[in-house]
């Protein structure tokens, strides 16, 4: 495979590759501040899944974000503490959908409210653990 030349952007570089690839679908993966800006990059394309993502705007961004018609799955580990930064006091939201590896081990589909009080925002913010942001299954 050839290396890209100095000066092409990554939009580039994908609209190349859509080209050449019609019937593939593009898809955004990141863990942590990698979740954010997965977040962000996803508007401008196609399918999203975010792990341990912080909460990246304020809601009217979620709700955008939720609108644009493509797949998302925000993906929380039991206690993580990062999700639940910045605080929504600060006016920060996230968006959906919210998969819930439960502390006792179960995994839960939270449905469309990116903040569900049933899901890990049941969680006491003091028993929060930041440990848990690097449990994330199939992360290393």
């Amino acid at each position: 495979m050839r290396i890209r030349p100095e000066g092409d952007t990554i939009v580039e570089a994908i609209s190349d590759l859509v080209a050449k690839f019609p019937t593939f679908k593009i898809t955004f993966v990141g863990h942590s501040l990698g979740g954010a800006l997965a977040s962000v990059a996803a508007a401008d394309f196609m399918q999203l899944f975010t792990y341990g993502q912080p909460r990246t705007g304020n809601s009217a961004y979620a709700r955008w974000i939720e609108n644009q018609g493509f797949p998302i799955s925000r993906v929380v580990y039991k206690k993580d503490l990062v999700p639940r930064v910045p605080l929504q006091s600060m006016g920060f939201h996230h968006h959906s959908e919210e998969l819930w590896y439960t502390p006792a081990g179960g995994f839960t589909h939270c449905g469309s409210n990116g903040e569900n009080p049933n899901c890990q925002d049941s969680v006491p913010f003091l028993t929060l653990d930041a440990r848990d942001h690097g449990g994330y299954p199939g992360l290393s």
